[in-house]
């Protein structure tokens, strides 16, 4: 089946940011698939249904990504959240009052552009 796209409705042509995030992509591709490949090796799935040890390693994850963060000039806040803290969301979506957090901290990594970046406005 063929399907004809009306001249008023074509695909506008390619502009040079386009070109510009594709050629990105396409550069970092092999590096991205490292990276990928680095993150699967780590255990790091979270201690749902009372898996072992050897598997739930999010803090180990979370300081892999932290390093790369810092590499590539991230300012970087990392926290193992509170049991008693959390307590105030009782009650709401999400919220188990026996989870506990130890080893599995929360990670924030933030790049400021500079004024004069381009993707700035």
């Amino acid at each position: 089946m063929t399907v004809e796209v009306p001249r008023d409705r074509a695909l506008p042509e390619p502009d040079a940011t386009r070109d510009a995030v594709l050629a990105a992509v396409h550069a970092q591709f092999d590096e991205s698939v490292r990276l990928l490949r680095d993150m699967i090796e780590i255990p790091s799935v979270g201690p749902w249904f009372g898996d072992s040890p050897s598997v739930t390693g999010e803090g180990a994850i979370q300081a892999f990504l932290r390093t790369r963060l810092e590499e590539l000039g991230a300012e970087v806040d990392q926290w193992e959240p509170s049991a008693a803290e959390l307590a105030v969301y009782d009650g709401g979506p999400g919220y188990f009052p026996d989870r506990d957090f130890t080893g599995r901290p929360n990670l924030v990594g933030r790049i400021r552009a500079d004024a004069d970046s381009p993707g700035r406005r």
